[in-house]
């Protein structure tokens, strides 16, 4: 049998895989990858994630900290040129420097070649390989050389029991809106070391917001900071981010030492793509309507997902699945690419936006009752958790005109923002559905929706201090719903007349805050409301104990309490 004449064969140096720029950040992935390479089980470790992400990066990092660990060396093995899996072997006899000869098949040399190895094998890019032939190949691999491993870069999993998953996701970035510690986040790191190459006027203090601006809106992702980096010749990172949300399409470089697959992002996004099946292409499609993640029962009524094609998208790195949220989640230039191909079918974007906007509206609505009962904690960190998809979902009505939706809405949205004390957020959103609203002809309905606005935005207006304002809309979202000829909802602060009474109570007219307090108390007893009657009581007692009627504040005071037991 012939033998290969490559015995002796050199590794790469050991530690040296070199890099033109440097390595900037990971310490945490590091090292969770030097104790699984360092576990005797796992000897099949990819690295999975959308391109751009810095699988390679991290994979080579990562062996040139490791590579003491293995005798024979580690060995970078590149397979973006490998254009099927019946090349997978000649491939990786290239990069371990071998020189084949005989009859006897390649494979065979290959395996006997490993079978006394202790090797790393990075093989970079193994995406395009997938399949029986190329998975058969590392299997074997794995069974002829117990001491070798193999770390895997990949967009997508590679679905064999030996394999150990690593999702590789962007640097850490910063969550406010305040540069303080920035060497702390990668992202921030990369970016700033990337724009010192090509500004050497560059100020981190003046520029701190367009930076954290743009590390956010990229989410870390590594090559996307790079290709931004390289605009900033000319303008600054505030512009820059502002050309990336107008168009994917911007983030793209000339530099000739870039490789050509990675000077665009829509390059990388569209070899992801073209592995999509049209199934899979047009679920990813609609699911581009989130923000900020999604529920998979969200995910089937707005877009028809189902649990396979959810999890092939998982696997395909075009999602992610947080399993202590229950939720998934897509970066946001792959949403941004996927939205741009759901524009060019209008209508059935129109259709995704009215279905997502609706759910939303019914799921503020639904929600309402909970946020003040004993599930608020709770109900108030899920509503967290999709206040990006409530914002596109309330714009969207507001919008179009969905009165009735937005009317439901309301409440749960207005006491969402009271409980976080989020007053200006919350104003800022009711104020372009109270214009749309007036906008609206006449009518009852008309008038009763925008009461239920009105009176959610004045008790909004007075949390942030703005009591001549918030008394104006109380005052009218009262006449409104005797216009209308009809009582709010059922529900805590949905009467007027209880925010008119803390009004008067506030500015010290403690007659008028009892006499509106009484006229909540007794329509809310009248038609068994019991949270305005709570209320309602509220106001009562604080007023009574303001003008030293004790008996009166101590009544008013108990009767609350047994009311919100």
């Amino acid at each position: 049998m012939a033998q290969p004449t490559g015995q002796t064969a050199k590794p790469l140096k050991r530690h040296t895989l070199r890099q033109l720029t440097p390595f900037i950040g990971r310490q945490q992935e590091l090292a969770e990858l030097d104790r699984l390479l360092s576990d005797p089980t796992c000897r099949l470790l990819s690295l999975i994630g959308p391109g751009g992400t810095g699988k390679t990066r991290l994979a080579i990092e990562t062996a040139n900290r490791t590579g003491h660990h293995f005798a024979d060396g580690v060995y970078f093995i590149p397979l973006q040129s490998v254009p099927s899996p019946e090349f997978l072997a000649p491939a990786i006899a290239d990069g371990l420097d071998l020189g084949l000869t005989g009859s006897n098949d390649l494979q065979i040399q290959l395996l006997n070649y490993l079978r006394s190895k202790q090797m790393l094998l990075v093989l970079d890019n193994f995406e395009q390989l997938l399949g029986t032939e190329g998975s058969d190949l590392l299997l074997q691999m794995l069974d002829a050389a117990p001491q070798v491993k193999l770390l895997v870069t990949s967009r997508e999993v590679l679905n064999l029991q030996e394999e150990w998953l690593y999702p590789v996701t962007g640097l850490a970035v910063p969550a406010g809106l305040h540069l303080e510690d920035w060497a702390n986040h990668d992202a921030v790191s990369l970016l700033v070391e990337r724009v010192r190459r090509v500004r050497r006027d560059f100020s981190l203090e003046i520029e701190a917001d367009g930076i954290i601006r743009l590390c956010q809106l990229v989410e870390g992702m590594p090559l996307a900071l790079e290709l931004a980096a390289t605009w900033t010749k000319t303008l600054s990172c505030a512009d820059v981010a502002d050309e990336i949300q107008q168009s994917l399409d911007f983030l793209s470089t000339t530099l000739h030492d870039i490789p050509e697959r990675h000077r665009s992002m829509q390059a990388i996004f569209d070899q992801t793509w073209q592995h999509l099946t049209p199934a899979e292409q047009n679920i990813f499609k609609r699911l581009s309507v989130f923000r900020g993640g999604f529920r998979r029962d969200v995910a089937k009524t707005v877009a028809a997902a189902t649990p396979s094609i959810l999890t092939s998208l998982v696997d395909k790195s075009l999602l992610r699945w947080e399993p202590d949220s229950q939720r998934y989640q897509v970066h946001e230039l792959l949403r941004q690419y996927a939205s741009d191909f759901l524009a060019q079918m209008p209508a059935e974007m129109d259709r995704c936006c009215d279905v997502h906007a609706r759910y939303y509206m019914a799921y503020l609505g639904d929600h309402f009752d909970a946020l003040t009962g004993g599930q608020q904690i709770a109900v108030l960190a899920e509503m967290g958790r999709e206040l990006d998809n409530i914002r596109a979902a309330w714009a969207w009505a507001v919008n179009h005109g969905l009165r009735a939706e937005l009317e439901y809405a309301a409440m749960g949205l207005h006491t969402f923002y009271q409980y976080r004390g989020r007053f200006q957020e919350g104003v800022d959103a009711f104020a372009p559905a109270l214009n749309a609203t007036e906008q609206m002809p006449s009518s009852p309905e008309r008038d009763y929706t925008l009461a239920v606005l009105l009176n959610c935005s004045g008790w909004l207006e007075m949390r942030f201090g703005r009591m001549q304002a918030a008394q104006e809309m109380q005052e009218r979202a009262l006449a409104l719903y005797q216009k209308a000829n009809r009582l709010p909802a059922p529900g805590q602060g949905t009467d007027p007349l209880t925010a008119l009474s803390q009004l008067a109570a506030a500015r010290g007219d403690y007659e008028q805050a009892l006499a509106w307090g009484q006229q909540a108390w007794q329509r809310a007893a009248d038609r068994s409301d019991a949270k305005n009657k709570a209320f309602a009581g509220f106001g009562l007692a604080g007023a009574a104990l303001a003008q030293g009627d004790y008996e009166t504040a101590l009544h008013f005071a108990h009767e609350t309490l047994a009311l919100t037991k």
